[in-house]
């Protein structure tokens, strides 16, 4: 959705062997050595980390090697060549953000819940047709996203769906990676309502709803969740409900239960 490129967060496990962290600053140390506290890493003498950093020793020059339980000086590490040398600065090392809970619930009839509070909008009531002119001239891949999804009300058909998806991604490295993010959000859900909670059967509208909110507040900058990999969460449930549920459609112009005119 983006070309803005965004900064890797690190993972002990994807850096075994030989590996310093350099951490000019204390600040990156102490955050450092709080990840290897939390990870169970202790000093190669059994103490933890946290409880004695050692930045104070060689400060700016600073680099745990944190596979062995030690630090040394960034000059130490330069000096032999099998030492792979990680940049503090070159990761993400924000708080992950996670699904939230306002603590409300909505049960379906299904036996689904989902997260639900007043206040938050109902995106799926509002007419996308002009919310994609409103937005337009501001941001041209908004207005394909809406105009995507106002293809799935018209025709009921979920390759629209699909098409929004795709516009995250440039080829297989990147669908790959947003499959795996999306998957965390798949880890949290079932954490909060248990696991298949969605397959339980959760109406159309209710994803289409929370898709929209997500990706305005995506492109709008909110960084409270994970709004990119929610969006795409939602239209990905969305598609498996069409496919599987088609009787929970109840938002599409194709629904089955559509209202005559009278």
């Amino acid at each position: 959705m983006s070309n803005e490129v965004k900064k890797p967060r690190f993972h002990l496990e994807d850096w075994p062997g030989d590996v310093a962290m350099h951490c000019p600053e204390e600040w990156q140390a102490e955050k450092f050595c709080e990840l290897l506290d939390d990870a169970g890493r202790k000093w190669c003498d059994g103490g933890k980390y946290s409880e004695y950093t050692g930045w104070e020793n060689d400060e700016g020059q600073t680099c745990y090697i944190f596979n062995k339980g030690l630090y040394a000086d960034l000059n130490y590490c330069s000096h032999y060549d099998y030492y792979k040398i990680l940049e503090f600065s070159d990761f993400d090392w924000s708080d992950e953000p996670t699904i939230k809970d306002s603590g409300e619930r909505t049960e379906y009839r299904t036996g689904a819940v989902r997260d639900c509070k007043e206040g938050k909008g109902r995106c799926d009531l509002m007419p996308l047709d002009v919310v994609k002119r409103v937005l337009a001239p501001y941001d041209e891949e908004t207005e394909i996203i809406i105009d995507k999804i106002l293809y799935f009300k018209e025709s009921g058909d979920t390759e629209g769906l699909l098409d929004a998806i795709g516009l995250k991604t440039d080829n297989v490295e990147d669908a790959c990676s947003l499959m795996l993010e999306v998957s965390k959000h798949f880890e949290e859900g079932a954490k909060k309502y248990g696991p298949d909670n969605w397959k339980k059967g959760i109406p159309v509208h209710s994803y289409i709803d929370s898709a929209v909110r997500h990706y305005l507040k995506y492109r709008a900058g909110w960084t409270d969740e994970p709004h990119d990999r929610a969006f795409v969460w939602n239209l990905m449930c969305c598609i498996w409900t069409m496919e599987h549920r088609p009787e929970l459609d109840d938002w599409t112009d194709k629904r089955i239960d559509k209202p005559a005119v009278k």
